[in-house]
């Protein structure tokens, strides 16, 4: 018992000791996000991914697009593209997406911690790492796919492959890299 008291006593003796870390201010928020270029690395970064987007969108309408279409359904699919530019536009723009990027920066970082990456991205280095940045993320994003299309999706095939045979099930069709099983493989074009 002796020790427990000893233990809270030290412990209370202790706070003052510790030091609460202020939040950051909303002004020093604003201005880590100015000194980041963070409005025009959003931009860019939707620049980026806006092909891909658009290759799911069109790889999910593909089915759509296979089967006989009336006159009228071609036309409103023929909409799709510009009604979803008009949507990316307005739920990715900066006004959308500022807001939740500050409140992570103040539910991750405290006033010094805010404090230093402003005064860093201040610096020439700071400036180069902002501007840098997208092209190392570019590079980093095209590593990692064709590493993940040329080692790891073989692999995890011949896992899967190895799996089934084990279990006495015949290999899959490959289709849109998707294993469809083999009595579905009439199926397969309704997967892709």
């Amino acid at each position: 018992m002796k020790m427990k008291k000893r233990i809270v006593a030290l412990v209370f003796a202790a706070l003052p000791l510790v030091s609460w870390a202020a939040p950051p201010s909303e002004e020093s928020v604003r201005k880590l996000l100015e000194v980041t270029h963070a409005e025009a690395s959003l931009k860019q970064a939707s620049a980026m991914i806006e092909p891909i987007f658009r290759k799911a969108i069109n790889d999910s309408m593909a089915p759509y697009t296979a089967t006989p279409l009336t006159d009228r359904q071609k036309r409103i699919l023929a909409t799709l593209p510009e009604r979803l530019g008009k949507l990316l536009l307005v739920e990715r723009s900066p006004d959308q997406i500022l807001p939740f990027m500050a409140k992570a920066y103040r539910e991750t970082f405290d006033q010094s911690e805010i404090d230093g990456l402003i005064a860093f991205y201040q610096t020439p280095v700071g400036q180069s790492y902002i501007q840098k940045t997208p092209i190392f993320t570019q590079k980093w994003v095209d590593f990692a796919m064709n590493y993940n299309l040329q080692v790891v999706q073989p692999k995890v095939r011949d896992l899967i492959q190895q799996v089934l045979k084990e279990a006495g099930l015949p290999p899959p069709h490959w289709s849109s890299g998707v294993a469809v099983p083999a009595a579905a493989g009439s199926a397969a074009s309704a997967v892709q």
